[in-house]
């Protein structure tokens, strides 16, 4: 699915899914508004005899409209207009995904990007927009004996921007594409289980990251070159195991060589049992995720590495399981 900018009046856009914003008070927001007019006050009477109340994350569909190029309509609930902030704006971008995702409709235009929230610009409305729909269409399947097609039809999307801030809602668009993979990324990791995900797992995922950029470098140790090190903690967590532990280092050089590079270290214990000392049962299916850290830091170099800043990263993960 790609993500597009339309900087087209709402009346005159061509989409099969028009979003657009209704609060729970005041007037209707200044696209709906148009829209509403256009449709000879259609949507005002559908919020005056209560069909819908702006609540947040509220939706109502609306069909048969002539007097557009939209085929429909979706009214998304963004509560009250005086509080509507990051939280509201992200929520009503949830709703709206969540809609338009279970739907064969070829593409939606969505028309929440424009409304005033504080703090944000139009880089940071069209970056959340992108990160949202991430968030909301990731479904894990990997595991699944009879995979199930739940892969949004939606062929493109298009965040509603003025001419002037074209530009920035591009970048943020571009932003929030790599954000959110680089979420959904870290979020297979740790859904896969353990039988799957294993130390060895997580470096062939490492080297996919190299591969996928030309400023991302990778070492990887394995235990003679830790014994050297004198790495005797880690060695002795994973002295019981028959998979072999792993010390990953994954570099992204975006600056110069005398600028200081971010490190992030990530816990890759890709089992935990306990060792000798087993944990309880009913909480033994949930130490698979105590490679959670080691998934995150991945993530983030995922993101990193296509939105190509200029900084230096150094990501480290010591990966082994923890069991007799």
């Amino acid at each position: 699915m790609e993500f597009k900018i339309t900087t087209a009046t709402a009346p005159q856009q061509k989409s099969a899914c028009l979003i657009l914003p209704v609060y729970s008070s005041g007037p209707l927001p200044k696209s709906t508004k148009s829209v509403d007019s256009a449709l000879g006050g259609r949507i005002g009477r559908l919020v005056e005899s209560g069909d819908i109340h702006g609540k947040p994350g509220e939706t109502l569909l609306l069909t048969d409209l002539s007097e557009l190029r939209s085929e429909r309509i979706l009214l998304v609930g963004c509560g009250d207009r005086e509080s509507f902030d990051i939280a509201a704006y992200k929520k009503a971008l949830r709703s709206a995904w969540s809609y338009v995702s279970k739907r064969n409709h070829t593409d939606a235009a969505c028309y929440l990007s424009l409304e005033t929230v504080d703090g944000t610009d139009a880089y940071r409305r069209a970056r959340f927009a992108a990160e949202a729909w991430h968030d909301e269409t990731y479904r894990f399947t990997a595991t699944r004996s009879k995979p199930e097609d739940r892969t949004p039809k939606q062929r493109y999307i298009s965040i509603a921007t003025d001419t002037r801030s074209n530009r920035q809602a591009r970048k943020g668009i571009a932003h929030g594409t790599a954000v959110g993979a680089g979420m959904s990324f870290c979020r297979e990791l740790g859904n896969l289980p353990a039988n799957i995900c294993t130390p060895s797992y997580l470096v062939k995922q490492a080297r996919k990251l190299e591969k996928s950029s030309d400023r991302v470098s990778l070492q990887v140790l394995n235990e003679s070159d830790m014994k050297k090190l004198a790495m005797g903690s880690l060695l002795s967590v994973t002295a019981g195991t028959e998979e072999p532990a792993k010390f990953i280092v994954l570099r992204y050089k975006g600056a110069g060589d005398k600028k200081k590079p971010v490190v992030l270290v990530g816990k890759g214990i890709t089992f935990d049992s306990g060792g000798i000392s087993l944990k309880p049962g009913a909480a033994m299916d949930e130490m698979k995720f105590d490679m959670g850290g080691a998934a995150s830091v991945l993530g983030a170099m995922h993101a990193i590495a296509a939105i190509r800043p200029a900084i230096n990263l150094v990501v480290i993960v010591p990966t082994c399981e923890n069991m007799p």
